[in-house]
């Protein structure tokens, strides 16, 4: 993602990655339309920007074999989207240097947990004296981590004003930025009926702002933030800070996700190629053993000595590569057994010739085919 500080964040940079990501998308959903068209400003790229988000997590439910591609694709539209709110902060208020820094410090997380914990003190440095970070889950307004510069013990009623099985947000104003996936600003939040009453009763915050954190296609948690009692009142500048670090937690949050699941790709994939290995090990030990048993020591074409008559098939195979120079392993590869399986017919081997060591097996076998 590039930058979002001001001296690089540029409209006509926007423009055109946009204009490269319409074509994936064009090429994503078979739909040639969503790559031409044209924009003129900042606005015509945020409803083209909306109508192509759209038409992706519309697209994705019926074509589950490209949900990768649609994560990917929505991902990158999201930072498109960041970069566009990111410029119109910037062009409205000037730089916001440290905006920038928090945002890259955020997208450096490595874990769900971390990012979780790290959101509120980011947000803080913006400016906000409380911060509240929350999930929404099964349509439930679920408080996660807190930044408050009253302290811990202030921290510690925020959460007990809110406990499980959490406040349903249908009835709060939180609904409307749920429904729109916008930020919204409570400018009266004293006398508002339908703010949450629990924690407003603890906060007494007099205005507060919010925004969405937008994960694959859904709204996944919120941003609160606002500044302590006595204090100014938030204005637009704050929410639109706090809307452009929303964007950045939802694109981290999505990344992090991707690398869970990555990474929960790999490790079933190792455990099943390890059960593979088990079993084709077991599988080599079994046929070994049999051959063993059932001693068939002629090979076609071939006339032994006394001595080499001794051996089994696999065991004069084995032998043979040995005389070669062989190691076990790529005696394995090319009799399609395990490195283990010529390990054990080398120790069979040794122990009919009376041999000692490698060398000496493969003088006695070059010894008695010579003398064959």
């Amino acid at each position: 993602m590039a930058s979002l500080g001001c001296d690089l964040v540029r409209f006509d940079a926007v423009a055109e990655r946009l204009r490269c990501l319409l074509a994936v998308a064009a090429d994503l959903v078979g739909d040639p339309t969503f790559a031409d068209v044209s924009y003129r400003d900042i606005d015509d790229v945020r409803r083209i920007l909306c109508r192509t988000e759209l038409a992706v997590i519309d697209w994705m439910p019926r074509h589950r074999d490209e949900s990768d591609r649609c994560r990917v694709v929505l991902n990158q539209l999201g930072e498109v989207r960041a970069e566009v709110n990111n410029y119109e902060v910037v062009r409205k208020h000037g730089s916001l240097g440290a905006l920038d820094d928090s945002l890259r410090r955020l997208r450096a997380v490595s874990t769900v947990d971390e990012l979780t914990n790290q959101v509120p003190c980011e947000v803080a440095a913006l400016g906000f004296d409380r911060v509240l970070f929350s999930w929404f889950k099964n349509r439930r307004w679920v408080p996660a981590a807190i930044h408050t510069m009253n302290g811990p013990g202030e921290a510690r009623a925020i959460l007990r004003a809110s406990p499980p099985p959490y406040r349903p947000v249908g009835a709060l104003i939180e609904s409307e930025m749920v429904r729109r996936r916008r930020p919204i600003i409570v400018l009266d939040a004293l006398n508002n009926p339908h703010v949450h009453q629990d924690l407003q009763a603890v906060l007494n915050s007099r205005s507060y702002v919010a925004a969405p954190v937008i994960g694959p296609g859904a709204v996944v948690g919120f941003l609160h933030a606002d500044l302590a009692s006595g204090k100014a009142k938030v204005d637009s500048l704050h929410r639109d800070v706090l809307s452009v670090v929303a964007e950045g937690i939802g694109l981290a949050l999505d990344r992090l996700l991707i690398l869970q699941e990555l990474e929960d790709l790999r490790s079933r994939f190792d455990q099943r190629s390890a059960a593979l290995r088990a079993l084709v090990n077991q599988f080599d030990e079994n046929s070994c053993s049999a051959v063993d048993v059932d001693d068939h020591p002629a090979v076609p074409g071939v006339h032994r000595s006394a001595l080499l008559g001794d051996l089994t098939r696999r065991e004069y195979e084995v032998l043979e590569l040995v005389e070669k120079g062989y190691s076990n392993s790529v005696i394995a590869a090319r009799l399609y057994v395990s490195e283990g399986t010529v390990k054990t017919h080398m120790k069979n081997l040794m122990r009919k010739l009376g041999s000692d060591s490698r060398v000496q097996a493969a003088a006695l076998y070059r010894r008695e085919v010579g003398a064959a």
